[in-house]
């Protein structure tokens, strides 16, 4: 009577299950990294969409201001002020996150309004800072 052996079939069963098995895993920590991404970066949006309603809002105050300072406390947020002439010149930021700020600076000249700046800046941070948040060890 002839034997028959289930060993190679056995074998190959069990490396396919493996690879299997590593294909899913790799897929799910990928997925994992990419759900990771998403969240931070639907954070990050929408931080700068609040930040930018924000200095909207501020902008709204300047355009209504009959009375101007030095330095004006608008929705909690300093704005400095700096004469030149008849023209004023505005700044102010308004933070969104951590590392950075939305920074705008408005030209007020004869009862009109001019937007000189509305960028995003990074805020200098020093080495303990740096520390501090991870950026170095």
């Amino acid at each position: 009577m002839l034997r028959r052996g289930f060993g190679g079939t056995l074998l190959i069963l069990v490396l396919i299950i493996f690879l299997l098995s590593s294909i899913s895993l790799i897929s799910y920590f990928s997925s994992s990294s990419d759900l990771k991404l998403s969240i931070h970066y639907r954070d990050t949006v929408l931080s700068y969409y609040q930040s930018n309603l924000l200095a909207e809002k501020i902008l709204q105050e300047i355009y209504l201001l009959e009375v101007i300072d030095d330095t004006l406390v608008i929705c909690d947020t300093d704005v400095h002020t700096l004469l030149d002439g008849d023209d004023i010149i505005f700044d102010y930021s308004c933070p969104i996150s951590d590392l950075s700020e939305l920074y705008v600076s408005i030209l007020y000249r004869d009862e009109s309004h001019t937007v000189l700046e509305w960028k995003i800046r990074s805020i200098s941070l020093d080495i303990e800072e740096f520390i501090e948040f991870g950026v170095i060890e």
